[in-house]
């Protein structure tokens, strides 16, 4: 996964984006913690710029609360699996 995102750019694309970034939080929220670490270090690497967006300002802000939880979310029921799946094999 991580390479992936190295690869390309549609995270930091979807991380703007006025539907995407749900997306993006869905998928943090779900996905295990060593694709979670993965996924976060890459987003952290543009949170200054996230600012500077509407959109982008919502991945901010669950970035925050994940840090303020302590990392640890709730799962959803794996009806939402597929989801994860299919962002982690673009």
């Amino acid at each position: 996964m991580h390479e992936e995102l190295k690869k390309n750019s549609y995270i930091q694309v979807m991380m703007k984006d006025q539907y995407a970034n749900y997306v993006v939080q869905k998928v943090l929220e779900i996905c295990d913690d060593q694709h979670r670490e993965v996924l976060l270090s890459s987003i952290r690497a543009h949170l200054p710029l996230l600012k500077k967006y509407t959109y982008g300002k919502h991945i901010v802000a669950y970035v925050e609360k994940l840090g303020a939880s302590g990392g640890k979310l709730f799962l959803l029921p794996s009806y939402h699996y597929g989801l994860a799946l299919f962002i982690s094999t673009r």
